[in-house]
């Protein structure tokens, strides 16, 4: 999920409609809450310790469950790409998913974006929401 149109609102509305697995990219300016820390995003990223050779994930990363005020607890899984670009993803899911679910499922967001810009310039269409 884009994390431009997410809400709480729409999170609850997809899980009406039955998806339960809810994955989406977090930005750094994202407040968390816990382990005795309170910070955006970004300075999460810094503060966690990643591991590398986690089962079903070939890049260093570590899985937290914080507190947003959006979206109150969820499961956080920060990775890292390189020692300079470290991402986070956030579990929106109505059941909590392990590491490995997590990245499986983000690691198919190269492909539906891929298909979006086929879409967008097979198609001429200029805005596609």
């Amino acid at each position: 999920m884009d994390s431009w149109y997410v809400s709480k609102q729409l999170k609850e509305q997809l899980q009406e409609l039955g998806f339960t697995k809810i994955i989406m990219a977090g930005k750094g300016s994202y407040v968390f809450e816990g382990e005795n820390f309170k910070g955006k995003g970004s300075e999460w990223k810094k503060r966690v310790d990643y591991r590398k050779n986690e089962w079903g994930i070939n890049v260093p990363c570590v899985r937290k469950k914080l507190l947003n005020p959006t979206f109150g607890t969820l499961n956080l899984l920060f990775f890292q790409k390189s020692n300079s670009n470290c991402y986070l993803l956030m579990d929106l899911s109505s059941i909590s998913l392990r590491g490995a679910e997590i990245w499986r499922i983000w690691t198919a967001h190269n492909i539906i974006e891929q298909f979006r810009k086929i879409l967008k310039s097979g198609l001429k269409i200029a805005e596609m929401k």
